[in-house]
Formats: C-alpha cells, sequence, structure tokens
C-alpha cells in the first residue's frame, strides 16, 4: 500500500489523501524461450508481461528443474531491468523445466518452458557437443 496526495487547485489549496492497492502482474513475461549453450548452459530470454503492470516491477523470479527432478528445484532472482539470463552448472543431455514470473510486491503468473543441454559425444580422443533447441 502506498499514501499518495493529489493537489488539485480550487479556491483554496486542498490535500485528499489517496491510497494505493498494488497488486501482483496480471500475466506472466511474454515470448518465454531458451535454447542450450553447451552441454551445461541454457541461455533463456523473455519480454515484460503484455498487461500493464499494477505497481512497480521489483524482480524476476526464474526457477529451474530436471524434467524428471521436480524436488531439485532452483530459484534465481533477476533484476527487472533483465531479459535474459544464463543458467550454467547444469547436467549433460538434460531436459530441464524452467517457468518465470514478473515480482510487484507478489509474484505473477508464470510463463514456462522445457529446454534440454547439448549431448556430449566421445569418440576417441574427441569430444564432440551436439546442441539442439526444444520450442514448446
Amino acid at each position: 500500500m502506498l499514501n499518495s496526495q493529489i493537489h488539485f487547485t480550487t479556491k483554496k489549496s486542498v490535500n485528499v489523501p489517496v491510497i494505493v492497492f498494488y497488486t501482483a502482474p496480471e500475466s506472466a513475461p511474454s515470448n518465454f524461450r531458451g535454447h542450450n549453450v553447451s552441454t551445461e548452459e541454457i541461455q533463456v530470454y523473455w519480454n515484460p508481461p503484455n498487461t500493464r503492470i499494477p505497481g512497480i516491477l521489483r524482480e524476476y523470479v526464474l526457477l529451474y528443474h530436471p524434467l524428471e527432478r521436480a524436488d531439485l528445484v532452483k530459484e534465481i532472482r533477476l533484476k527487472p531491468a533483465a531479459s535474459s539470463h544464463l543458467i550454467d552448472g547444469l547436467s549433460v543431455n538434460t531436459t530441464y523445466s524452467i517457468w518465470i514470473a514478473a515480482v510487484t510486491i507478489k509474484e505473477g503468473p508464470f510463463a514456462a518452458t522445457n529446454v534440454s543441454t547439448a549431448e556430449k559425444i566421445i569418440a576417441g580422443d574427441q569430444h564432440i557437443e551436439i546442441s539442439f533447441i526444444v520450442f514448446l
């Protein structure tokens, strides 16, 4: 809750207190997508929510876990000016479930995508990384 004052002029100057109630964003960040960068990294991108954000955008919250291991959820808090993030330290050839939400006073709805890290193929003494992109 934020207290503001509106000033208007009549024959007398009058201050009228106004109470503004901020809520969570009404929609999720838009155009949320990602691709693998290597065998252990995924880059994700997004745009701000398409609807007006009620209040001040304070941050984004990014959650991710291996698709088959929902018990291993990790959380990253990102600055409100962010529109991409590199997730590193991931497992090779693993599909990750990734979500993002905008945060004002509370978290808004989440956008989601699944992205797989690259597969590492060992052929003799050579290491080859194969990258592919999963679109949902």
